[in-house]
């Protein structure tokens, strides 16, 4: 795996671009701090990216933890990291360490979006909330995808894929469909096939749409 030294967060290495050394696209120009790990979020700073973004991927020492999942060719490039981290820009960042703070900071500055997926009381309490970004770039745009929001009786507890899908009743009415009774699991690499087939492309796209409305939100800080 490509490390930058923490203390120069210019030496980044970038995956792809394109034949005139530029990213193309809609979104060129616009600059996206990705801090988030596994799947959903960093899936969508891919697509980000394939619209012309300068996505910048912050991973800790050891790596996005699916940079070991699957068969692979190289060692830490996992088929599943590999598909959701394309056309990004990586830099290996100790974000518990005042270093890697000070070097996060400093990207931030000249930073529009900063996405992340853990808890939001997670990223404060490495001081690394919308108010402690914003004190570096009151434009920066704050968003977070994560499972249970900020309030509720289930906030303050972490969320993945399978704990999602228990809580929904997935498992269950997969069993009835499947008419034996016997609950699944879904990997859903792509939560958007899924969403297609239980509810149609109609409502799959009314979802969309609401969620840019929400990514409008006012203070630049947006959850999906």
């Amino acid at each position: 795996m490509p490390k930058s030294k923490t203390e120069n967060p210019i030496s980044m290495t970038e995956t792809q671009t394109s034949s005139e050394g530029k990213k193309q696209g809609p979104l060129q120009g616009v600059t996206i701090i990705d801090v988030s790990s596994v799947l959903m979020a960093p899936f969508a700073a891919q697509i980000l990216g394939d619209m012309g973004a300068d996505v910048i991927k912050v991973e800790p020492p050891d790596g996005d933890t699916i940079r070991r999942i699957g068969p692979m060719v190289h060692p830490g490039m996992g088929p599943m990291y590999l598909h959701a981290n394309r056309n990004k820009r990586s830099i290996t960042l100790d974000l518990k360490s005042k270093s890697g703070k000070e070097v996060l900071f400093k990207l931030v500055e000249r930073t529009d979006v900063l996405l992340y997926n853990v808890r939001p009381q997670a990223m404060t309490a490495l001081g690394m909330g919308y108010e402690d970004l914003r004190h570096f770039n009151p434009g920066l745009i704050y968003v977070g995808a994560f499972g249970f929001g900020r309030d509720g009786p289930y906030a303050k507890r972490p969320a993945f894929d399978d704990l999602i899908q228990g809580l929904s009743a997935i498992p269950s009415l997969i069993a009835q469909s499947a008419g034996d009774g016997i609950p699944r699991y879904i990997a859903a690499g792509d939560g958007r096939s899924l969403c297609r087939r239980q509810h149609g492309q109609r409502d799959s796209g009314r979802a969309a749409a609401q969620g840019q409305n929400r990514a409008r939100a006012v203070n630049r800080c947006s959850d999906v």
